[in-house]
């Protein structure tokens, strides 16, 4: 097998950079939730309302002030502990499940949260706060259909809680619904600039907001509230990389290049830094120190997908072929409907002739990719493995599907399918 031999002009930076981190971005999500429901103690704090007095005993009440008093300075092992005594003196203490969910949920023990807020909801139909938290506790598992479910209920407990804006903004950005997410966030945040409001609470929506504008490939938006989100708190790190990106996608390197100095300064142990370093070298040709850069990534986060596929095309542009397989196999054990890590991996078997693996990896795509430049490029793919078995009718369909899917697509491979 030979090398492939990748040119620097095909490699798919600009679909990488396009992309962020899924884990990364839910667990984005889940810090705006906790923020908001903690806008104020009293709110994550707050009792379960009844209708009758509580019956329970004086030392459920002692072990279930122990537990609050525990949870509120982070000692969960121990507020579990405490809340546990009261529920089992007290098995119909709402208010002690509903902690004791808290507990759980920040030690990321879901399913037990979840049974938690079963109860408490069981117990008090009507309590908002509880459908708040078991939505996060769904959402952090990415059952995102539940999550948005709870998050419905508590908004018809609640209407004219101005918060569900911004916890609405979230779940939409999770389900990929940019602009209804970027409408509840506008909202949310025209309501906090008129409130007493932390900077810092309103720099995370100003910056969850950039970050639904740059899916939306709305540039200068994106631009505006990352940098409104360093306005209130300059000290964000991430609004710094995101912007780097959009600089980036906009050939302005130097721009590009102050961000990720500013947020290298920041925080060096940071493994999106050492992302945005690298997409930056690969974009300047400096592909030594671009790979660099990945290794250090992968190395601190080695979930972090994007690095690992950002290493492949690097590995590939130097010739090494069989690295870049590797990092690409890397990326689809994380993430296996990254289309882009199947694109790639089947271009480089088609490269090297090894027809089969390309051809099991066009199946998989058929499978998973769901955007029309997507179906074009996979058209494409499947033309140039049929020209190379000599299928050659077959590779005319599937050149002809790719020019109606997308005319600019098969206009941009034409030169390589001769």
């Amino acid at each position: 097998l030979s090398s492939p031999g990748a040119s620097s002009a095909n490699l798919p930076f600009y679909p990488l950079v396009e992309r962020f981190s899924e884990a990364h971005n839910s667990s984005i999500m889940c810090d705006v939730f906790w923020t908001v429901v903690s806008l104020d103690r009293s709110f994550l704090m707050a009792a379960a309302p009844s209708a009758e007095q509580s019956k329970n005993q004086s030392s459920a009440e002692e072990y279930f002030e122990l537990g609050v008093e525990a949870l509120q300075t982070g000692r969960l092992d121990e507020a579990i502990e405490y809340l546990t005594k009261a529920i089992q003196l007290n098995p119909d203490f709402a208010e002690a499940y509903n902690h004791r969910g808290n507990a759980y949920l920040r030690k990321k023990e879901l399913d037990r949260a979840i049974q938690d807020f079963n109860r408490v909801i069981e117990l008090k139909p009507d309590w908002t706060e509880a459908y708040l938290t078991r939505s996060m506790a769904y959402l952090q598992k990415r059952d995102l259909e539940k999550a948005f479910s709870d998050f419905n209920e508590a908004r018809k407990l609640d209407p004219n809680n101005e918060k569900f804006l911004l916890l609405g903004g979230a779940l939409y950005a999770l389900k990929r619904e940019w602009q209804s997410a970027i409408d509840n966030f506008t909202k949310g945040v025209e309501f906090l600039e008129g409130t007493k409001t932390s900077e810092r609470l309103l720099a995370l929506f100003y910056e969850i907001r950039g970050i639904c504008y740059f899916a939306l490939h709305v540039w200068e938006n994106a631009i505006a509230d990352f940098t409104k989100a360093l306005e209130k708190n300059a000290q964000m790190t991430e609004a710094y990389t995101m912007r780097g990106r959009v600089y980036v996608l906009k050939k302005e390197l130097k721009k590009a290049a102050a961000d990720y100095h500013k947020a290298l300064k920041l925080n060096p142990n940071e493994a999106d830094v050492h992302l945005l370093g690298g997409i930056l070298y690969g974009f300047k040709r400096k592909l030594k120190k671009a790979i660099a850069e990945c290794n250090k990534a992968v190395k601190l986060e080695p979930n972090l997908r994007e690095a690992w596929l950002l290493r492949g095309f690097l590995y590939l542009d130097t010739g090494v072929w069989q690295d870049a397989v590797s990092d690409f196999n890397k990326t689809i054990e994380l993430d296996s409907k990254c289309a882009e890590a199947y694109f790639t991996r089947a271009a480089v078997y088609y490269s090297v002739d090894a027809l089969e693996m390309a051809l099991q990896d066009a199946a998989t795509l058929e499978e998973i990719v769901t955007e029309t430049k997507d179906k074009a490029r996979l058209e494409i793919l499947k033309g140039k493995l049929a020209l190379a078995e000599n299928k050659f009718p077959e590779a005319i369909q599937h050149f002809q599907k790719a020019g109606a899917l997308s005319p600019t697509e098969i206009i941009t491979h034409l030169w390589r399918i001769y």
